[in-house]
């Protein structure tokens, strides 16, 4: 099931996004979003915020018509995009498509691109505005770029460095390349052949794809492969910092246990290795032979 999450972002082209929809697709409202749901006379199968943005008359005929309003506080520890990814990943998305995430204030955009990225995500997110498409992947993951060519391609680092970078099917290829933060050696390459392929070892990579750029078409395409290396990664990362937390508390935790017992117990045992002494002592003293003279 694919999840399309709509995000309260500038938009400025509705054909583009009706064109990205599918008849099946699970529809999420971020709060605000709403209105692009409205826009395109769709009904959201869930609205999930503080609803701060959402007209409340809205939200009741919504309601109505058979939407689930998943109500959050205002003041919360996530944005409503990311409890938007969180309750799709709970009703069982195995893709998930955001719309409106990005133009319109600077920080959101930023920050719904660092959402994105901050973890590796069970199912593959991407980005969409107008004739553009963006993709987070991350070590081990095999992008397989579906797009006309002429396309332009750009690869932005999202970690301190991304590692063993390769391109097949772009006008300027890469072979076990690495990009540090900052770079801007991976903008605007093209599409030669279709399909072509970004892979990476290690790193977090922003990949964005702009069909209109050379072209007259206005749908990008692209398909994530999260391979098994990329999945064996992200696993064992998991299993790791697991098993460290679990070995970590059990050390702290028998480390206090030690503490407190000795702690607890020199009292007992200095009074026990005192009457120990001094039985002995008398036991010495009863065993001592008499001298003579002595009864």
């Amino acid at each position: 099931m694919r999840a399309v999450i709509f995000v309260n972002g500038t938009v400025e082209d509705y054909q583009s996004m009706r064109d990205r929809l599918l008849p099946d697709d699970y529809i999420i409202c971020a709060d605000g979003g709403v209105r692009h749901c409205l826009a395109l006379g769709l009904t959201p199968r869930v609205i999930v915020g503080d609803m701060d943005s959402a007209d409340p008359s809205v939200l009741r005929d919504l309601h109505q018509q058979g939407a689930q309003i998943e109500r959050h506080p205002p003041v919360k520890d996530q944005t409503d995009l990311e409890l938007a990814l969180e309750r799709a990943l709970r009703d069982g998305a195995d893709e998930i498509l955001l719309l409106g995430a990005l133009g319109g204030r600077l920080d959101q955009t930023l920050a719904n691109l660092h959402i994105v990225a901050q973890r590796r995500w069970p199912v593959p997110i991407q980005i969409a505005e107008g004739g553009q498409a963006a993709q987070i992947i991350t070590g081990g993951d095999r992008l397989i770029l579906h797009a006309p060519a002429g396309s332009t391609v750009s690869a932005i680092p999202f970690s301190p460095q991304v590692t063993g970078i390769n391109y097949t099917g772009l006008r300027y290829p890469l072979t076990d390349a690495t990009l540090r933060f900052g770079s801007t050696r991976g903008i605007s390459n093209r599409i030669a052949t279709e399909p072509a392929i970004i892979e990476i070892d290690q790193g977090v990579l922003l990949v964005v794809v702009d069909v209109e750029a050379e072209t007259n078409e206005t749908e990008s395409r692209i398909k994530i492969d999260l391979s098994d290396q990329g999945m064996a990664k992200a696993y064992g990362a998991a299993v790791d910092h697991l098993t460290k937390t679990v070995t970590d508390t059990a050390a702290n935790t028998m480390a206090d246990t030690v503490a407190e017992s000795v702690t607890e117990s020199i009292p007992e045992i200095v009074e026990r290795t005192a009457d120990e002494l001094e039985t002995a002592k008398g036991g010495k003293e009863r065993q001592r032979p008499a001298k003579s003279g002595e009864e």
